[in-house]
C-alpha cells in the first residue's frame, strides 16, 4: 500500500509503514523535501560550516563563508567552535559574535570560553577575519560556525 504526497504541486508515491522495495520513491520524495526546506532559510543565514584555521597568521585573514552583506542582513549571531592542536596538546574555544549594522559599519561584540590562540574581528564590509598564534608541532586547526540573521 502507498500514499500520495505532494510537494510544490508534484505528486510523489510514498510507502506506508512495512512496505518494501520503495527506496527510489522514498529517496525522490526526501530530495524534494530537502530542496524545499533549503529555500526556507533567510538570505544571509549561514548553515554549519567548517573552515581550516592556519597556524601563525599575523595579519587578519578572511574566514571563508563568514560574510554578512549589509544590503541583506541587519544583524547576526554567529556561534563558533575552534580547536587547534600541535599533535599533543589541544587548544579549544567556543563563543558567539553578535553584530548589528549601524548604517556605515558593523558594531559587534565577541564573547567566548576557552583560549584557542585566535583573535577575531568583523570588517566594515561584514567579513569575519582571524589572526592566530603559533602552535607548531604537527598542526591542525578548524573552526566550525553557523549564523542566524535578521534581515533588512
Amino acid at each position: 500500500m502507498s500514499k500520495e504526497l505532494t510537494v510544490l504541486g508534484t505528486p510523489y508515491t510514498y510507502p506506508e509503514t512495512g512496505d518494501r522495495k520503495w527506496g527510489d520513491d522514498a529517496s525522490e520524495w526526501a530530495q524534494a523535501i530537502t530542496d524545499v526546506v533549503g529555500t526556507l532559510a533567510p538570505p544571509g543565514f549561514i548553515p554549519q560550516t567548517t573552515f581550516d584555521i592556519q597556524d601563525n597568521i599575523l595579519t587578519f585573514s578572511d574566514i571563508d563563508g563568514a560574510l554578512f552583506d549589509s544590503l541583506v542582513v541587519q544583524s547576526f549571531r554567529m556561534q563558533f567552535y575552534v580547536t587547534r592542536t600541535d599533535g599533543v596538546v589541544s587548544y579549544t574555544e567556543t563563543g558567539v559574535i553578535e553584530g548589528a549594522y549601524t548604517g556605515s559599519e558593523w558594531d559587534y561584540g565577541i564573547s567566548g570560553i576557552g583560549d584557542s590562540g585566535i583573535e577575531l574581528q568583523v570588517t566594515s564590509a561584514g567579513q569575519v577575519q582571524y589572526k592566530s598564534s603559533s602552535v607548531g608541532g604537527t598542526y591542525s586547526g578548524t573552526m566550525t560556525f553557523s549564523a542566524t540573521v535578521s534581515q533588512v
